[in-house]
């Protein structure tokens, strides 16, 4: 990918967000433990999204720790890196402009000097400062020895930096992100480091890019070096001459760099020993100047022949050439078969529309990645690649594969997607493919296959089948005989009828995704999977009911059932002890299922757009794990809101909700997890009290915390009130007898004026559990 330490960054702090608490376990969950301790003192701001990720090993100890310093102090780096198994640290630091959950950290800026605790961990293989940028003197030489992996970002490096840097003398890995030097630098120091072999310099700063000219001196100073990645520089005759005189190079990436006009790579064929080479695309700022809004391309106009001489190539990559408003001349592909040694090849991207039958003939290939061309069909030598495991052949227009195909003996994985393509896609598979017997994976997607050939049955190595939008019309029999499946998706086929009970020959199945069919209903053999963990059959809008033996999957953790008509569960659905979630919204549900609350195990409870006019059950507010509650967009949700402590989010009302003025639902306490719309959701009146209040006949009311009781009430020889009445604007006629001595009513609602009370009401005393009154008048 373009920018694959930036997204990788992305991807880890989303990552380090979204990890549960309980997810982290031995000594990560003290350093969870500890950080989140930290947001209880008086700014009161939470100092989680520092931690990122946390690794241990078997016996619980952390090995790996990626973290960002915002407002971490000295004594907190004590705790956070006392371990002494620690062998990988990051420290990261987040660029995003956008608002954020970062943003209050984010003010504490990064750390002003490294933690002491760090040059303390012997151990420690591993470190990206990339989240620091600013050295002081003495920091890098007092790095641990045991160093084998360094690497900068955003930094200028002085003069003395360089020099501690070459006494870092176990570096093998040296990674620098955007990193600059001082004026005049002397790099001779770094001589030192003979044991330095990789070298990875990138100037890629996402949309920010600008063009920067790659300057080879700094790589003259590592004379072992045979592995260099280059991302985002822009290369001229002279830089170019240079890096392919380095024969000691084993490993050239071109990740998404720019060249001058009439630059060449011609002479890449110097670098003998070269077993892996990629150029990956090209940059799109070839500007002086950050442009959001333009692209400015320079690529590599001519990918030479001479490449087909570097027989010792294990690895090539020549992707996303075909993208750029200049034409990129690539070569002949009939010479590839010179490459005897090739492994891995990837070409996706770059409109090829003709792939030669010497294919064929690398019969060392693995990997092969054809995605993004405009191939129309495959050469039948194809079925020469005896050791070929992993296959893409993504958004092509490939409308039938050759029956040679079947003779791919090793193949282990295949892909066919054919999304956001103007292509049909495959239209049938040949009878030769059952002859795949170590197939495991198989990916098609958008295609006009009708039906399976018999000779599938013989896939019984075939673990993960998806099939997503083809034309299928009914569940394909031959599926039942893969006895060996775990993942079953056959989405958005439009399969009528019923799933046949022969699925319960599938007994190693872990997932099944029958998603956007037309399905009548499940099979009862759906209960004899006793492995499945994942069920999800939303938008079958046909399907009304499940089977009690759906109650048999002991082991089943997800359950997703949006968009059908379902009207009620079953009864056994209270022995699905494993399971997290379920997911109902947009079915029938009439009543809240008062099943769900006999299952412990439930995080997740999406019941929002049904039918439901009912109670929330307070049974549900004893689910010790529940996380996630959603009943928003039905008909008229009553009782209470939930309690439970380990809600994180919870939605009752929809947007229609807000303004309604007939809201039943009543909030029992504040919580941080309800949404927006849930703000017009009224306190619950709170429950009676024992203590008794006496009203003197001849004064006003004196009224009791939260009690507005308009005008004045004049003599009821004792009252004993709840601490707090919520008034309603009318009151229904109370009946005409009441008991002599004692009223205990536990709830009340009057919805007319309340003009008069019976002529004959003695009370002693008066015990009111809820009253909601807007207007009493007592005489």
């Amino acid at each position: 990918m373009k920018y694959q330490f930036f997204v990788g960054l992305a991807l880890s702090a989303l990552y380090g967000l979204v990890l549960a608490e309980n997810e982290y376990t031995g000594e990560c969950k003290e350093i969870y433990n500890y950080i989140e301790g930290l947001g209880n003192g008086e700014d009161e701001k939470s100092y989680l999204p520092d931690l990122l990720s946390c690794e241990v090993d078997n016996n619980g100890n952390v090995i790996s720790l990626d973290i960002f310093s915002y407002c971490l102090k000295e004594e907190d780096f004590d705790k956070i890196l006392s371990y002494q198994s620690i062998k990988s640290l990051h420290f990261d630091t987040n660029d995003s402009y956008h608002s954020s959950s970062y943003d209050e950290l984010r003010s504490c800026g990064n750390m002003k000097s490294l933690p002491q605790a760090l040059f303390k961990l012997n151990n420690l293989q591993t470190l990206n400062l990339y989240g620091y940028d600013k050295f002081n003197e003495n920091e890098i030489s007092s790095l641990p020895k045991s160093l084998t992996s360094l690497s900068f970002g955003n930094v200028e490096l002085q003069q003395f930096s360089i020099n501690e840097l070459s006494e870092c003398t176990n570096l093998e890995t040296l990674e620098l992100y955007r990193t600059g030097f001082s004026k005049d630098i002397d790099f001779t120091p770094l001589k030192k480091l003979s044991s330095v072999s990789k070298i990875k310099l990138s100037n890629s700063h996402s949309s920010e890019t600008v063009k920067k000219y790659f300057d080879t001196l700094f790589i003259t100073y590592f004379e072992n070096l045979n592995s260099l990645n280059i991302i985002e520089y822009t290369f001229t005759h002279k830089s170019v001459d240079h890096i392919t005189s380095l024969t000691n190079l084993k490993e050239l990436t071109f990740g998404y760099c720019g060249f001058d006009e009439k630059v060449t790579i011609e002479n890449i064929s110097n670098l003998k020993n070269l077993e892996k080479l990629q150029i990956l695309g090209t940059t799109v700022h070839c500007s002086d100047e950050v442009d959001l809004f333009s692209n400015y391309y320079c690529p590599l106009t001519v990918i030479p022949n001479s490449i087909f001489s570097l027989t010792g190539l294990k690895e090539l990559s020549i992707t996303d050439q075909s993208e750029y408003e200049v034409t990129i001349e690539l070569p002949p592909l009939t010479d590839i078969n010179k490459l005897t040694n090739l492994e891995i090849l990837d070409l996706h991207g770059n409109s090829l529309s003709v792939i030669p039958s010497s294919f064929g003939d690398l019969n060392k290939l693995t990997n092969l990645n054809l995605s993004d061309n405009n191939l129309m069909e495959l050469p039948s030598s194809i079925g020469n690649l005896s050791s070929l495991e992993n296959l893409i052949l993504n958004r092509n227009n490939i409308t039938e594969l050759p029956n040679s195909f079947g003779n791919i003996s090793s193949l282990k994985s295949l892909e066919l997607d054919n999304s956001y393509t103007r292509y049909e896609g495959l239209s049938s598979l040949p009878d030769s493919f059952g002859n795949l017997k170590n197939l495991e994976n198989l990916y098609i997607h958008d295609c006009n296959i009708k039906e399976l050939p018999d000779s599938m049955r013989n896939l019984k190595n075939l673990k993960n089948l998806k099939l997503t939008n083809c034309k299928l019309s009914t569940f394909p029999p031959v599926l039942s005989d893969l006895t060996g499946l775990e993942t079953l998706s056959i989405i958005q086929n439009h399969m009528v009828n019923e799933v046949p009970m022969s699925l319960s020959k599938l007994s190693n199945l872990k997932e099944i995704n029958i998603n956007n069919n037309d399905f009548i209903q499940l099979p009862s053999s759906i209960g004899s999977l006793p492995n499945l963990k994942i069920l999800k059959a939303e938008y079958n809008e046909k399907l009304e009911s499940l089977p009690d033996s759906i109650g048999n999957l002991e082991n089943l953790e997800t359950l997703y059932l949006l968009g059908s008509t379902i009207k009620s569960l079953p009864d056994s659905f209270s022995n699905l002890k494993s399971l997290k979630a379920i997911k109902m919204s947009e079915n029938k549900l009439s009543t809240v299922p008062q099943v769900l609350s006999k299952i412990s195990s439930l995080e997740e409870i999406d019941l929002s757009y049904n039918e439901i006019d009912d109670e929330i059950p307070e049974s549900l507010n004893d689910l010790p794990n529940l996380k996630r509650f959603e009943i928003q967009g039905n008909v008229n949700i009553k009782g209470k809101t939930l309690t439970n402590k380990s809600l994180t989010y919870c939605s009752y009302l929809s947007y229609r909700d807000y303004y309604s003025k007939t809201i039943t639902l009543c909030k029992a306490k504040d919580m941080d997890c309800l949404e927006y719309y849930d703000e017009q959701i009224r306190n619950c009146p709170e429950e009676a009290s024992t203590a008794t209040t006496t009203i003197n006949p001849t004064t006003q009311i004196q009224l009791l915390p939260q009690i507005q009781l308009l005008p004045q009430i004049q003599l009821l020889p004792q009252i004993q009130l709840l601490p707090q009445i919520q008034l309603l604007p009318q009151i229904q006629l109370l009946p005409k007898k009441l008991p002599p001595k004692k009223l205990l009513l536990k709830r009340l609602q009057l919805k007319r004026q309340l003009k008069k009370l019976p002529r004959k009401l003695k009370l002693k005393r008066l015990q009111l559990k809820r009253l909601q009154l807007k207007r009493l008048q007592l005489k």
